[in-house]
């Protein structure tokens, strides 16, 4: 399995080969972003379960509960208010649950010299804290990004694509546009970021110096 050489032997090449500056500048900057990575990709799993499990109970499950109740209301606009009060809950559990994962995705990259567990417990604890700022940043990135595709949409770019020119217009539109949503996804980052750090700095107790008497 080791080729006829020993375990020794190995590292020892590994070491060896692992000299190049080149290389050791591409472990340098890549194995931490694998780690980070491997933290981002536990988060999503666990919102993605947690997501399934939000929408099961609250929207599903209760509509299942709720059927014949809403079946033997006065009107049908009394069962459409059921539904639009379990879609509300909806929405609003999800967007607790996205806060909370984007709160932690930022407490990660800010805070590497604490333990992974205790960052995640940060991210939690900034996203219920600092609710109503993050809050705001979301519903600011979500209008943003919905304004974006609406006036991507209404340029119609794609119809101009029917020669080289057009081709080429086309192509530079898209790169702008993806360029813009990349700007937008940052500065929304950098907003709970900003949420986050005020939170921890207003944490912090400030000394009282006493006067001498």
């Amino acid at each position: 399995m080791l080729g006829n050489r020993s375990w020794d032997d190995w590292i020892a090449q590994y070491s060896t080969s692992h000299q190049n500056p080149i290389n050791r500048i591409c472990h340098t900057i890549g194995i931490p972003l694998i780690v980070l990575s491997l933290a981002f990709l536990i988060v999503t799993i666990a919102a993605a379960g947690l997501v399934t499990v939000i929408y099961h109970f609250v929207f599903y499950a209760s509509g299942r509960a709720l059927e014949s109740f809403s079946a033997h209301l006065a009107t049908e606009n009394s069962a459409r208010l059921v539904v639009l009060g379990r879609l509300a809950a909806l929405v609003a559990l999800l967007t607790l649950v996205k806060i909370a994962a984007d709160a932690i995705r930022v407490a990660l990259v800010e805070r590497p010299d604490l333990p992974p567990v205790t960052r995640y417990l940060i991210g939690v604890g900034s996203a219920l804290g600092r609710l109503g700022p993050i809050l705001a940043t979301l519903l600011l990135w979500t209008a943003s990004t919905a304004l974006l595709y609406f006036l991507w949409s209404r340029l119609n770019v794609s119809s101009a694509a029917t020669t080289t020119g057009g081709v080429v217009l086309l192509v530079a539109a898209q790169q702008v546009f993806i360029f813009l949503r990349a700007i937008l996804k940052v500065g929304y980052y950098a907003g709970v970021r900003d949420a986050i750090v005020r939170r921890e700095a207003s944490a912090v107790p400030v000394p009282v110096v006493e006067e001498a008497g």
